[in-house]
């Protein structure tokens, strides 16, 4: 037989009871405050698996996966070599970065990255390497050319300096697992 009510929830059962009041109604005189505040509504119960009761306007918590982000290990040079050998247009510009610059350089640049973005020496044998990796031409009065690799996608930009005396950047996304 089917029926059309909704089950009870363990208010409505708590208050057929006698145990609390019912939804709307007040506690009786003979209670004393505490036990009125103390009284807990069953929307207020935990579920038993260590949650905490969160008091309004109170942000909720993050989940662990988000926790844990922060506790990630350091950006390595092996890291960033290993994220870059996967494509072979990326890894052709790497290889051909740590040539012209120097291993020293690209530690560097690993060593002061936000793990996000690589930060790279910007110059014109940097610009050659670009365009002889990725394709395209990057025309000398750019401000700014965003792109990313054919293969894998990875972006990079070059941003030219407002001055002429100070270099542009690169920067290249990293892409750590």
């Amino acid at each position: 037989m089917v029926t059309d009510e909704r089950p009870a929830d363990a208010g409505e059962i708590a208050a057929e009871q006698g145990n609390m009041p019912a939804v709307g109604e007040t506690s009786s005189n003979n209670d004393s405050p505490d036990q009125a505040s103390t009284a807990r509504s069953p929307r207020t119960r935990s579920s038993g698996r260590g949650s905490r009761r969160r008091e309004p306007g109170q942000k909720p918590a993050r989940p662990p996966a988000a926790r844990s982000k922060k506790n990630s290990a350091p950006v390595t040079l092996e890291k960033v070599l290993a994220t870059f050998v996967a494509c072979g247009r990326c890894s052709f510009f790497l290889a051909g970065y740590r040539a012209l610059h120097g291993l020293d350089n690209l530690q560097q640049a690993v060593d002061q990255s936000n793990g996000k973005w690589l930060d790279l020496t910007w110059d014109f044998q940097t610009r050659h390497l670009l365009q002889s990796s990725y394709g395209g031409k990057l025309d000398v009065d750019l401000y700014y050319y965003g792109g990313c690799c054919k293969e894998c996608q990875r972006r990079f930009e070059f941003m030219e300096a407002a001055d002429e005396d100070t270099p542009g950047s690169l920067r290249v996304e990293l892409r750590l697992a």
